[in-house]
């Protein structure tokens, strides 16, 4: 090989690997930030600005679940649930609901998961009642 061919080979090999680093500059990282101001006045409005919120990503951070957990007390001695989940793409609330006697998770980047407390204990071995939620067509699925 000649001396010009090698030092061009050197050039194009050093050109391209600059190339491929410039294009996934940035794509360890998250580009999209969350509103909480805005997260928190919505979740302000809905129960009240003394209402202890969780605020939730799902692990691809695209929608925020926001969830809203009553205390239990002697008069309401079953832990209720409201929540809302936020798209961070569209900005806007894809579904919410409101007051169910349990909890709420993440099951993956597209399904809450919600587990449902029942009045009366089940007898042991007892199955516990629940669902899924596809956040984005808002269709219930069981577990």
């Amino acid at each position: 090989m000649t001396r010009i061919s090698y030092h061009l080979l050197v050039l194009v090999a050093c050109l391209f690997w600059v190339a491929c680093a410039s294009s996934n500059e940035g794509q360890d990282r998250t580009d999209t930030e969350v509103p909480m101001e805005e997260l928190e006045q919505m979740a302000a409005d809905r129960y009240g600005t003394e209402a202890a919120i969780t605020y939730i990503p799902n692990e691809a951070v695209t929608h925020i679940l926001v969830l809203h957990q009553t205390p239990k007390t002697p008069q309401q001695p079953l832990e209720q649930s409201s929540y809302f989940v936020y798209t961070l793409a569209d900005e806007t609330v894809v579904m919410e609901e409101q007051a169910i006697q349990g909890t709420v998770t993440w099951k993956d980047n597209q399904y809450l998961q919600i587990q449902l407390t029942p009045g009366n204990v089940p007898a042991e071995g007892g199955a516990p009642s629940g669902y899924l939620v596809d956040v984005y067509t808002g269709t219930r699925m069981a577990e």
